[in-house]
């Protein structure tokens, strides 16, 4: 063949493969991603121990699988050297079938058979014995980039618990969703420290699980090690968008990601936020509200970035949601929708939705109490501030009725 054919063959098939390469560079990894790329590179000689959830998924081929499967399976391989001792497990367990706030027992993993110790039962924090024998404690979670999730608690409680125990923590980051809303409800009254508000960070705090845990760690001494995620956030925007599993039960969308910030602090009043429908968070509302009115008092005040559409619902027991909040009644309410994510304020739609349902029903609105501790929606905003705004803007939205 002449060399100048030979040239061109060849410079084809180079262009050629430029392109795929330039995919397969830009396509986004997670830490954990990266930790199954090469693990004896960072658990060489390790009995580790593994917090995760079911959104702990590691992209190795088409499939998404679950990371301690994946390394179960590399733990299994001749020339590894760790170990897989003990799991432990957030809010809603390790399979995500528990509804929130559910007590969760201790169990083993069917295949493994190591223990799963539940830190949202009969502790919050892992003791010296469950951490026994173990010389490296790794942390994958998928976060939703607000404060009140206790995910968050979940890990800052493991951090501390390791560096008592002087174990060194791995941290595989994720994205956070909403990092490019930035960070808002920067008030913490430290008189308000609970599992909803333990770590000092505002409350949409627009970091990723690895910058929180950076914060603990700091905080209480721990020796720290964190894989970054490897890309930007609209890499990891389109990442969760393919391969998303749902961190929590009522969380199944990636829009429900972006409607939770907003309608979150619903669960700390009279108004139901969806639970028991087929769309949690992305509508709220009660039994004696008139949606039509709702969503115009709301269209009116011109939030940015979003509108309302008037809904009714019939909240109902699911295998994830047992007890919704006015179970089996019709409800009127408003359905939320962004016309423009980017300039979308979360906490001031949130204060506006909550402000105009007590203006609107003055004699149905309340905050719910806990026994001991007040307004639970003190103790998610860390604090007094947020509630006490809502209550102004209320006073303010007076003149408005159903």
């Amino acid at each position: 063949m002449k060399k100048w054919l030979v040239k061109v063959l060849f410079g084809l098939a180079f262009w050629s493969i430029v392109p795929i390469a330039q995919a397969a560079s830009a396509k986004f990894k997670t830490g954990a991603d990266i930790l199954c790329a090469a693990p004896n590179r960072y658990l060489k000689d390790k009995r580790v121990g593994i917090l995760s959830q079911s959104a702990s998924i590691v992209m190795q081929h088409t499939q998404p699988e679950h990371l301690v499967d994946v390394l179960q399976r590399l733990a299994g391989r001749e020339g590894a050297k760790f170990k897989i001792e003990a799991l432990f497990t957030p809010e809603h367990g390790f399979d995500k079938s528990k509804e929130a706030a559910a007590f969760i027992e201790h169990t083993k993993h069917p295949s493994i058979g190591c223990p799963i110790y539940s830190l949202h039962g009969a502790v919050r924090k892992p003791s010296p014995a469950m951490l026994k024998g173990l010389n490296l404690v790794v942390i994958d979670l998928q976060d939703v980039g607000v404060r009140c999730s206790t995910y968050i608690s979940t890990m800052a409680n493991t951090i501390e618990a390791a560096a008592a125990a002087k174990i060194p923590v791995l941290v595989l980051d994720r994205p956070n969703p909403i990092k490019s809303w930035g960070a808002s409800g920067k008030e913490f009254d430290k008189d308000y420290v609970s599992f909803l508000a333990k770590v000092k960070i505002p409350f949409i705090h627009g970091m990723t699980i690895g910058e929180i845990a950076k914060k603990s760690a700091k905080e209480c001494g721990a020796k720290l090690t964190v894989i970054g995620a490897k890309g930007s956030q609209a890499k990891a925007l389109k990442y969760l968008s393919h391969h998303f599993v749902a961190p929590s039960p009522n969380l199944q969308t990636l829009h429900s990601l972006f409607c939770y910030p907003i309608t979150v602090a619903l669960e700390t009043t009279s108004y139901s936020k969806g639970g028991g429908t087929e769309t949690p968070f992305e509508l709220f509302g009660a039994p004696w509200v008139d949606g039509q009115a709702l969503a115009k008092q709301l269209n009116d005040q011109k939030l940015a970035g979003v509108m309302f559409e008037a809904t009714s619902f019939t909240p109902a027991t699911s295998k994830t949601t047992r007890t919704p909040r006015y179970m089996d009644k019709l409800c009127g309410g408003a359905v939320l929708k962004f016309t423009d994510r980017t300039i979308a304020k979360p906490l001031e739609i949130s204060q506006a939705i909550v402000s105009t349902l007590f203006a609107m029903y003055p004699l149905q609105s309340r905050w719910l109490n806990t026994s001991k501790s007040g307004f639970v929606v003190d103790q998610m905003m860390a604090g007094p501030a947020w509630r006490l705004a809502v209550e102004k803007q209320a006073k303010n939205l007076q003149g408005i009725r159903a």
